[in-house]
């Protein structure tokens, strides 16, 4: 599909003692001061609520959903961390096909570490054969070829991939890579600080995000503050914008310490450990942000300007009264997206609603409650979609 059909394993083998790096041209820092975020209302940035029950068959059950992401359809893909599978649903959570790990021959995948959807095409990426396997929207086999890197997240532009290498000092330091069709080496970006240097091989929930709106590529960088962008047109790096959240602000040396101890410091000190969820959106970004293990969840919404123009937390959800669950996963043009399981919506749909009299439609909680009353005391997935207000 892209450059990377030309490449041969020698060429492959090169890159990885040959580099080059680039500085960052863009930096921007914004002071953010958790103690000014007052408590908010859902109606403060969002302006409907869209419920979808996600119908998978039986004989294939999702386990362990890791990564949601969409389509300009709106269809939606979900990747399961357990069985790697990857399910497809239309829009409205109807069960369309699912691509199923059948082995390490031609045509094949067995596991699978990232996946990128561009136009009807699904790209998988599979670490431990290591190959990149393209599929029509029905599964049917297109194409694959072989790579050496073990980086888990990536992103295939049109004549170059994007890498995080997650920390790993191997890449000369670097903590992204480009690889460009037709050019010996890498190209790096963003040196990683020493101090962080091997503190994990992470997976990122969302990895790297196309924008809507906008002809840019963003990576939400874990155990950190700092929200990268890249040129999608030549993969460039365009800009790096850190938060500064001062005395909330989680120690370097705290990311080394076993996780237990880590999170009782985190708790304890009221800390942020790194970006929950960041979301490009036309005139606007939208950042949520934990503080403890959970005691504050901010929102922030900053303009083009990184101008902070909303910054609330713990929000009531005064749309439809239904409590809301988890922290975003996803996003569309226009919408932040939760996943949560069935068993915990039944329950805080009981919750919130015990004693109150209520009045089922098809358009709202109640009426999509009653419809699917039976599936929801079983084991299947929930995806909210809070459609957002126009900040831009």
């Amino acid at each position: 599909m892209v450059y990377c059909k030309k490449l041969s394993i020698l060429f492959l083998i090169i890159f990885l003692i040959s580099c080059t790096g680039e500085s960052i041209k863009d930096l921007s820092e914004i002071e953010v001061d958790l103690d000014r975020s007052e408590e908010g209302k859902l109606s403060d940035f969002a302006e409907s609520i869209e419920y979808i029950l996600l119908d998978y068959p039986e004989e294939f059950p999702m386990v362990w959903p890791h990564n949601v992401k969409f389509d300009k359809y709106n269809n939606i893909y979900i990747r399961d961390l357990e069985t790697n599978q990857l399910f497809v649903f239309d829009s409205k959570g109807k069960f369309k096909n699912i691509f199923l790990p059948k082995g390490k021959g031609p045509g094949e995948f067995f596991q699978i570490s990232d996946f990128q959807i561009v136009d009807g095409i699904a790209i998988i990426f599979d670490t431990s054969i290591n190959k990149i396997i393209e599929f029509d929207s029905l599964g049917n086999f297109i194409e694959e070829f072989r790579i050496v890197n073990k980086n888990l997240n990536f992103f295939q532009g049109d004549s170059y991939i994007l890498n995080f290498t997650s920390y790993n000092p191997e890449y000369d330091g670097f903590n992204f890579i480009k690889i460009e069709d037709g050019k010996d080496g890498f190209t790096g970006f963003i040196p990683i600080p020493k101090e962080k240097e091997s503190i994990g091989n992470f997976d990122s929930q969302i990895g790297f995000m196309e924008d809507f709106h906008r002809d840019k590529v963003y990576f939400n960088v874990p155990m950190s503050y700092e929200i990268v962008s890249f040129d999608k047109k030549n993969g460039n790096l365009a800009k790096k914008q850190t938060l500064n959240f001062q005395r909330y602000t989680m120690p370097n040396e705290y990311l080394k310490l076993p996780r237990q101890e880590m999170y009782s410091l985190q708790e304890e000190r009221n800390l942020v450990r790194d970006i929950s969820s960041f979301f490009p959106f036309k005139g606007f970004y939208f950042y949520s942000i934990r503080q403890g293990m959970g005691k504050k969840n901010h929102v922030l919404i900053l303009n083009e300007k990184d101008e902070i123009i909303y910054q609330k937390f713990n929000h009531v959800n005064d749309i439809d009264g239904m409590g809301i669950l988890g922290f975003p996963w996803s996003f569309t043009k226009d919408e932040v997206v939760h996943l949560v399981s069935s068993g915990d919506f039944y329950n805080e749909y009981l919750k919130s609603f015990n004693g109150k009299k209520v009045k089922g439609s098809a358009n709202n909680i109640h009426g999509f409650f009653k419809a699917n009353e039976s599936k929801l005391k079983d084991d299947y997935r929930i995806l909210v979609k809070y459609k957002l207000k126009d900040f831009s």
